[in-house]
């Protein structure tokens, strides 16, 4: 589940029939009974914030179109950014209903920034794992002991183009194609 939301849903989103129903049907004692409801049509973001209660990293300023087809969601240039000089975009297809659906996405990340507010946004291991790579106590330490200056902190951006896929029913499993670039990456290693 994402949340999405807007400074104003009225003028930063536009929809064109998104939920439909299709006519219901009349028993012969008089009793209605509504027909389903389904979902199609395009949103076009035009300045929101989409953030996932899985992980907290909150990307502003996004623009983009999300097609819903049934339980099909496309998602063409979604841009957006995170903090400090951080710039995404995804493009991709995605499941909506169901617990385990597939999704293939195509994400481009450039200027990413190693941060409280990333690290913070992954699950417990990988955030404990980052946590000591860029421990305050410890670069502290460093640079009260003169074996760093002060210009040298822990963190660093990374630019990356990756695809990732997940087939339905596939569970935790996921594949993670593409490359990465670290820049001006500084981390402790014990």
């Amino acid at each position: 589940a994402y949340e999405i939301s807007t400074r104003d849903w009225s003028s930063d989103v536009c929809s064109s029939d998104l939920v439909h129903r299709a006519a219901g049907t009349l028993r012969a004692d008089g009793i209605g009974t509504a027909a389903p409801l389904s979902v199609g049509g395009t949103l076009v973001l035009l300045d929101g914030t989409v953030e996932s209660p899985a992980f907290r990293y909150p990307v502003r300023h996004v623009r983009g179109e999300i097609d819903l087809q049934g339980d099909r969601v496309s998602i063409r240039g979604l841009e957006g950014t995170g903090s400090g000089s951080t710039r995404l975009r995804i493009d991709g297809e995605t499941e909506i209903g169901g617990d385990d659906g597939a999704f293939a996405l195509h994400v481009v990340g450039q200027g990413v920034q190693l941060d409280r507010a990333l690290i913070g946004a992954f699950s417990a291991e990988p955030s404990r794992i980052t946590d000591l790579l860029l421990d305050d106590a410890s670069w502290k330490s460093l640079h009260a002991a003169g074996l760093l200056d002060e210009s040298v902190r822990p963190g660093g951006a990374v630019d990356f183009d990756i695809s990732l896929r997940h087939a339905r029913g596939g569970g935790e499993r996921m594949e993670a194609t593409g490359t990465a670039d670290l820049r001006g990456v500084h981390v402790l290693l014990n």
